[in-house]
């Protein structure tokens, strides 16, 4: 049999591909079954190691055809197995290399003696068409919004899922039925504060009850691992997701919907909150009690559950609204910590594309998918039109650990995981270095795609940088770089108030910089980040005091010595530095001495830039400098210039001429 191919869809009419999956018994003439509730699921292997066959149709999307929309990850594409594909009429069959995971899913879903109806991207898209993708992406969302539901495939079952599974659906079924779904986020923010209104008060009452009364060991650890297999990590699944009528994930044989496998999480976590709550050191060491909890406390279910949840209820309109492509992107491309995967998808386009659709501006940036052009033409042409519309927070995300080595400067590197930074989101009004002064970018063309001009003002040199501060989120406090950091912002900032310097005079600058810089002036309070308090010099005292005191009991800290590690952690791959008019504060590891300190108008924090031989510069990245944070700079009114962004990737990309320690 030969390969199979594709005949053109005619885009005027909207159409697109449906594949019917054949049953075992082709001729038993029966209707498609499209309510995965009514397939036959068995633990029999009977038909799993069948040959797949399927049939293929044009279809209109404006004759709203009934199929189900199939949700799932690819795998490894260089593993496949043959699938046929018969014609309408029967006469010819071709055979179409689909992936194991494809595979599996389809021979997990084919009944007996129903055809089921389905449309699966892999087969129903051309991918050897550059301009068929490109119109098949733009009509995705409706393709999702239009399908009876979206089938979601976890894989087969393994690693105690089926328990999992189970315990999942009875949970979300318990829990919806008190009202778990109705609770919002700011809801679980406020639990433990009255509630005058009364508005959650009798949910709430439901719900502890609920808790109080269940003493049911459940499997932490299924649990986790099914909410970390590889399909939670496609970009794809936002939109999918989001968008669908109805959501029904099936693992093996066992079938969860969507609803109950949320309102299942939400109670997990309650109930784990619960538990863990003024846990003392005791309890840990309870031979009894002690092991379970540390089981709970290790297995934590993916936060992506939350997210998909909160944002399909927003897409469903049961809250707020869609949300924008630089906040969706935010969800999908930046991670707090190392051992946080990212949205990932098989085309690195995608990691744009995918989150195209659900954007609420996608009509005024007016960008549109283009599989023709190349990957870093995608990212650059996404960067441009996002600093045209005043969302500098991108130009934090341009980090070190770029892949793509032909990206300019100030692009960003979406296809690989980019660290969470220091004041973004913008939404959060954290910082407003460049005050009142609003974003300045051409929206024409530059003379070179690859440098895009944008006014600000340079703030000061780089004169001295301190030790390198590489903490992490997914491992232990290292109390040895966390003395290191203070030592040398402790130095600099002695220095600064002894030079005869302008910022010298400010005397009242020094009083709280020495816990201030650390943390960049942030703590972490209830999930979000907000600007440190008086409390932030506590939590600064008491890892002072672990630093003398290493025999301390480790990991057991004060909320508000754990607010400032949280804080701590968060900055990454940071130096501490003091500038020639004595400015102090945290900059990327790989700025050095000669560099810029500059305010992008329209940005929430100062930048460092390097200035190239031919009278560029390129973005080395986003700093916290002591008091400039809040616009005071710019009230002096010193004078504009253009920084003609531009230059590779290359700083940020060799690690190895990072200077390790340059106080000289």
């Amino acid at each position: 049999m030969s390969l199979f191919k594709h005949k053109a869809l005619d885009s005027t009419k909207r159409e697109i591909r449906l594949l019917t999956l054949l049953p075992f018994e082709p001729d038993s003439a029966k209707k498609c079954l499209l309510d995965p509730a009514k397939w036959t699921t068995t633990s029999s292997t009977h038909g799993l190691h069948e040959p797949i066959t399927c049939t293929i149709k044009h279809v209109s999307l404006d004759d709203d055809p009934v199929y189900l929309a199939l949700s799932y990850t690819w795998g490894d594409t260089s593993i496949c197995k043959e699938i046929q594909i018969r014609s309408i009429d029967g006469n010819t069959c071709n055979i179409f290399n689909a992936t194991i995971n494809l595979t599996q899913a389809l021979q997990y879903f084919r009944q007996e003696r129903n055809p089921i109806c389905l449309w699966v991207d892999a087969i129903c898209i051309d991918q050897d068409n550059n301009a068929e993708k490109t119109e098949q992406v733009l009509l995705m969302q409706e393709l999702y919004k239009k399908a009876e539901s979206a089938v979601v495939w976890l894989g087969p079952a393994a690693e105690d899922s089926d328990a999992a599974m189970d315990a999942l659906d009875s949970l979300g079924k318990m829990a919806s039925e008190e009202g778990i779904m109705d609770l919002r986020k700011a809801d679980y923010i406020n639990w433990p504060y009255p509630d005058p209104q009364g508005r959650r008060s009798a949910k709430q009452k439901l719900i502890d009850d609920l808790v109080e009364q269940d003493s049911t060991e459940y499997p932490h650890r299924a649990f986790k691992l099914l909410s970390e297999r590889s399909y939670w990590t496609r970009v794809w699944i936002v939109q999918e997701v989001s968008v669908s009528r109805e959501v029904i994930f099936v693992c093996g044989w066992r079938r969860l919907s969507f609803r109950h496998l949320t309102a299942a999480f939400l109670y997990i976590n309650h109930k784990k909150s619960r538990a863990l709550m003024n846990i003392a050191y005791t309890d840990w060491l309870d031979p009894v009690r002690g092991p379970k909890l540390k089981t709970m406390a290790e297995n934590t279910m993916s936060p992506v559950l939350s997210v998909l949840s909160g944002l399909r209820r927003k897409y469903q309109k049961e809250i707020g609204s869609p949300e924008s492509l630089i906040d969706l992107l935010h969800r999908g491309c930046v991670v707090a910590s190392s051992a946080e995967s990212n949205r990932q998808s098989t085309n690195p386009r995608d990691r744009i594309y995918g989150l195209l659709g659900l954007a609420s501006d996608r009509q005024v940036l007016n960008i549109v998918p283009d599989y023709s052009i190349t990957i870093e033409e995608c990212y650059r042409n996404v960067a441009r039109v996002l600093l045209q519309h005043g969302h500098t927070d991108i130009l934090s995300w341009c980090q070190h650990s770029k892949k793509l080595k032909d990206l300019p400067s100030w692009v960003p590197d979406f296809s690989t995981r980019i660290r969470d930074p220091c004041g973004d989101p913008k939404r959060y009004g954290l910082f407003s270095a460049s005050g009142q002064h609003n974003v300045c970018c051409p929206t024409e063309p530059t003379h070179s795609l690859n440098f895009l001009p944008m006014t600000g003002t340079t703030v000061d040199t780089i004169m001295r940088t301190g030790r390198l501060w590489t903490p992490g989120l997914d491992c232990d406090f290292n109390y040895d770089k966390a003395s290191a950091l203070f030592e040398d912002i402790e130095e600099f900032c002695k220095q600064s108030q002894g030079s005869s310097s302008e910022c010298s005079k400010d005397t009242g600058r020094w009083a709280e910089a020495v816990w201030r810089i650390p943390c960049a002036d942030q703590m972490w309070t209830s999930n979000r980040r907000c600007r440190a308090t008086i409390d932030a010099a506590e939590g600064y005292k008491e890892i002072k005091q672990r630093i003398a005191n290493p025999d301390l009991v480790p990991g057991f800290y004060s909320r508000t010595c754990q607010a400032y590690v949280i804080a701590m952690e968060y900055l990454h791959n940071r130096r501490p530095f003091l500038s020639t008019n004595g400015y102090v504060g945290l900059l990327p590891a790989h700025s050095k001495r000669g560099d810029l300190v500059c305010i992008i108008y329209g940005a929430i924090v100062p930048f460092v830039l390097r200035k190239l031989d031919n009278g560029k510069h390129e973005l080395i990245g986003e700093a916290y400098v002591h008091g400039i944070m809040d616009g005071e700079y710019l009230k002096k009114d010193p004078t504009p210039a253009v920084f003609d962004l531009g230059g590779d990737s290359t700083s940020l990309m060799d690690q190895s001429t990072i200077p390790r320690h340059s106080q000289s």
